[in-house]
């Protein structure tokens, strides 16, 4: 264990002084008012379980660490302040041990707990010293939250790595509504619905590797921009999106910042009512076979047969029957063709056979509608209709015509 706080501490130290030179720190979302701003200070340990000392007599002991959550604490922090000003008192209010180097303000133990100590600020692990974080430059603004974790791998044990340098959010969810799919770290789009009533949503999210930042847009991305602060609320409306950005290159970061940034997007739906879900059924239970030619000579082709998809999809306000149909097309992987007059000539290789219904009322969508566009139009503004009017059921493609 000594040997091993000894080289963290000397790792630790250099990749500090390294980090300097990127530049300077940028910050998450700059407000450098002179007014008091209320900052959270969490210290903790969950990783270190020894302490080895030296006893009177010269010999090697080794004790149980303190383990848990040792302060909690909001204080109120002003242009004099840095993210050590705020750990001394944090620490002295509940008359917990520690000790700085002097100069560069190196946390070197707490608690008992020597040379293993590494903070963040939003879950950013980042370039400085904790005496070089300070209000007053902008590093810290109303509403952050300062954790220092004691590590006993280098920062693997908390979130942090310098072997790995893919980015990616390990985490993504929201204070209110429910995302079309579950969050996965590979899948970068979604789509939030929430409720029509709701103005204010707040993002929760953890980087895969907390060295390098995450920054939230809201409709266009800025990567010089410091984006929306993490905790703070975000107003929005309907076919608002966000944006998600992990790790882009030209921020700082303790690593050499050779990586590639991974984007997330979340397009924002409301729904127009309370529980707004649309069935939809796709399926072909009649056509076999469909006449195609090939060097002008005709050819009897099969085609799939049997319930393509069978889901329940949310619907937003902006939503009609064709962006649904869309929309689960995609999802499943299901090729399809939408012409003139958003006439749908093909689904799953099936061309120029389908029809629709809503709830009871079942519509033609073939050629010979090609022939009277006007007809067409009034089918698409019907469903639309029903969706606004929240009467839609079911959109199903129940049948194809031979």
């Amino acid at each position: 264990m000594k040997n091993f706080k000894k080289l963290f501490a000397w790792v630790l130290s250099l990749a500090m002084i390294l980090g300097c030179f990127q530049g300077d720190f940028v910050k998450v979302n700059a407000d450098t008012s002179t007014d008091a701003i209320s900052i959270r200070v969490i210290v903790e340990n969950y990783n270190v379980e020894e302490i080895d000392s030296i006893s009177s007599s010269g010999e090697s002991v080794t004790t149980d660490a303190p383990m848990g959550t040792f302060v909690d604490v909001t204080l109120e922090a002003d242009e004099n302040d840095s993210v050590l000003t705020l750990l001394k008192e944090a620490l002295d209010s509940n008359n917990i041990e520690y000790s700085v180097t002097s100069g560069i303000g190196y946390v070197t133990e707490i608690n008992g707990i020597e040379d293993c100590w590494m903070f963040s600020v939003n879950d950013y692990f980042g370039v400085d010293y904790a005496a070089d974080v300070t209000v007053a430059d902008g590093d810290l603004v109303d509403g952050d939250v300062i954790r220092f974790c004691a590590t006993y791998d280098y920062g693997d044990d908390i979130g942090c790595s310098y072997s790995d340098k893919s980015t990616s959010l390990s985490e993504l969810s929201f204070s209110d509504g429910t995302l079309n799919e579950e969050f996965a770290s590979n899948v970068r789009n979604y789509t939030l619905y929430i409720d029509k009533y709701t103005e204010d949503i707040t993002p929760s999210f953890t980087s895969s590797n907390k060295f390098y930042q995450v920054r939230t847009y809201l409709n266009e991305v800025n990567v010089e921009d410091k984006g929306i602060h993490p905790y703070q609320p975000i107003t929005v409306k309907d076919g608002d999106v966000l944006y998600f950005v992990d790790g882009d290159p030209s921020w700082p970061s303790m690593l050499d910042n050779s990586q590639t940034s991974t984007i997330y997007s979340v397009k924002i739906k409301k729904q127009i009512a309370d529980s707004n879900e649309v069935k939809i059924i796709i399926e072909n239970n009649n056509l076999t076979t469909q006449t195609s030619y090939v060097d002008g000579e005709k050819v009897e082709e099969e085609v799939p047969t049997g319930t393509f998809v069978e889901t329940s999809v949310l619907a937003g306000a902006e939503d009609t029957g064709l962006t649904l149909l869309q929309q689960v097309l995609d999802k499943n992987n299901i090729s399809y063709t939408i012409g003139d007059y958003n006439y749908i000539s093909e689904i799953n290789g099936i061309e120029n056979a389908w029809m629709f219904s809503v709830t009871e009322c079942q519509h033609l969508i073939s050629t010979a509608l090609l022939m009277e566009p006007f007809k067409m139009k009034m089918l698409l503004d019907f469903l639309q209709q029903q969706i606004g009017d929240q009467t839609l059921a079911v959109i199903g493609i129940i049948q194809t015509l031979h």
